[in-house]
């Protein structure tokens, strides 16, 4: 929600009214625009807050969605790797361990640039 303020506190301190004969009483309307100040900073720094909360959150999520389709892809790796286990193999900390080794290998070949699968 974007706040769109006409008026911000300073100009409703600085505001001031003409004489009128018949008018009000002036200690009266000081009196009420100073309350209508204090709740305007308070909205004024309610919504400061609110835009580098909402920055830093959406930093943050950014971050969390990237995170997030790495660890997508590398499942998708370790799981096609997985496949080729037989069924009457019991899927252990070493066998997995060892697939993160093959794994990190394998990447290290790419980014040399040779294809890990056309070496013999």
């Amino acid at each position: 929600m974007v706040m769109k303020l006409i008026l911000t506190s300073q100009q409703l301190l600085e505001k001031v009214f003409p004489e009128a004969l018949h008018g009000y009483s002036a200690i009266a309307v000081d009196e009420f625009i100073d309350t209508i100040i204090k709740d305007y900073k308070e909205v004024e720094r309610n919504h400061l807050i609110s835009k580098s909360e909402i920055t830093l959150l959406n930093t943050r999520l950014e971050n969390l969605r990237k995170s997030n389709d790495d660890l997508i892809v590398e499942n998708k790796s370790l799981k096609k790797k997985l496949e080729g286990i037989k069924s009457s193999d019991t899927p252990n900390k070493d066998n997995i361990n060892l697939l993160k080794k093959i794994n990190k290998l394998e990447t290290f070949i790419w980014n040399q640039g040779f294809d890990p699968n056309k070496i013999k």
